[in-house]
């Protein structure tokens, strides 16, 4: 059985100093300079008809999961990605630099899951709601989890890559959060996602300006 625990509310400053290393630490695992290159050949195609820049993981934000920037208002813009599935997530250049030495603490805005499979894949970055909220995440699990509000049929909230810790920058309001497991199997010539509800017991969410909250699944 599944098993979902919850942290009380801690301060922005808090959440950065516990994700901090030391200084040579931080230097090893710090970002590169956010690049804004369009890979001709990419197979990764991003729509962006907002003005906001974004940087791009193929993952929860790490060195070794950057994708790269994506300027606003492009189109068809290509960024290079394997094969595989992928969390695909996206920051705020401006929380990017913000949170370079510590990436666990970059609010991704936006996310989705997808599968390359020799052929581009093709993403539009949809409108982003103000947010002043943070909800960190700690997935213990070895599956994707999808985060949904109010039931297991609701609102869409997030995306978890397997075994990860990111957070995630949400409106200031009540959260009643669902985790569902994803795995996709494949039955004939089809791949179908199968959904497992994971139990969870004190699933209510509060988020305030200023503070971060704290969200682990596990098994």
């Amino acid at each position: 059985m599944s098993r979902i625990s919850f942290a009380v509310s801690f301060p922005l400053i808090f959440l950065a100093l516990l994700f901090a290393g030391s200084l040579s630490s931080c230097a090893k695992d710090a970002m590169p300079a956010p690049s804004f290159i369009h890979a001709e050949d990419g197979l990764l195609r991003v729509n962006n008809e907002l003005n906001q820049r974004f940087v791009f993981f193929s993952g929860a934000p790490s060195r070794e999961s950057y994708l790269g920037g994506v300027p606003g208002r492009v189109s068809d813009f290509g960024l290079t990605l394997t094969n595989g599935r992928w969390l695909i997530a996206a920051v705020k250049v401006e929380d990017y630099m913000i949170f370079k030495t510590n990436a666990a603490s970059m609010p991704i805005l936006w996310s989705d899951i997808i599968l390359i499979n020799n052929s581009s894949v093709t993403m539009s970055i949809p409108e982003i709601p103000h947010v002043s909220g943070r909800l960190y995440f700690h997935n213990k699990t070895d599956g994707f989890i999808q985060i949904l509000s109010d039931s297991f049929k609701g609102e869409h909230i997030a995306y978890l890559p397997p075994l990860s810790s990111l957070t995630y920058g949400l409106p200031s309001r009540d959260f009643d959060l669902y985790p569902v497991r994803l795995d996709w199997v494949t039955t004939a010539d089809q791949i179908v996602c199968k959904e497992t509800y994971l139990t969870n017991a004190s699933n209510l969410v509060g988020l305030y300006p200023g503070k971060v909250y704290s969200m682990t699944i596990s098994e």
